[in-house]
């Protein structure tokens, strides 16, 4: 006599359930074979980077002389309502004035954003509202460019007391 816990008894069940999974294996394997079709033709070029790493060069001017010491943050742009995005550069000008710093970024980054600061010097900014905002905590400087354009920047710096 043969006892339930014997190796050898089945199961009805087990059965049904070992011919479903192989109905369902055999099913997906079908579409394996179909013929794949062949993709549009397109003469858009396609890049698959998702970063590029870039210089950043600036030159601040002080009139006709260089702009020497001036901070310089390179930042991707907040977006509203989400916290301030991190700092992708940042430098000082030579006695040239001029700062060139190697800056990553994202395929889809349009833009960055340009803070400068130096004591006593102004220089451009995209929201004039934000330097009364701030008033004497103000950067020098705060704009943004295109990041296509971020090479061969020349800021303008005016001195205030």
């Amino acid at each position: 006599m043969i006892s339930p816990s014997s190796p050898n008894t089945r199961s009805p069940s087990l059965g049904r359930r070992t011919l479903g999974v192989a109905l369902v294996a055999a099913s997906l394997c079908a579409g394996c074979t179909a013929p794949l079709e062949e993709p549009a033709e397109t003469n858009a070029p396609f890049d698959f980077s998702l970063t590029h790493t870039g210089p950043l060069d600036v030159i601040a001017q002080l009139g006709d002389a260089p702009a020497v010491g001036v901070d310089v943050i390179v930042r991707r742009p907040a977006d509203p309502g989400r916290p301030q995005p991190g700092i992708l550069a940042r430098g000082t000008t030579d006695a040239e004035g001029h700062v060139r710093l190697p800056v990553t970024l994202r395929a889809a980054d349009e833009e960055v954003e340009i803070v400068m600061n130096k004591a006593g010097l102004r220089g451009p900014y995209g929201n004039p509202s934000l330097r009364d905002t701030f008033g004497a905590f103000a950067p020098s400087a705060w704009f943004r460019a295109p990041a296509s354009s971020i090479e061969g920047l020349v800021v303008p710096f005016e001195e205030v007391q």
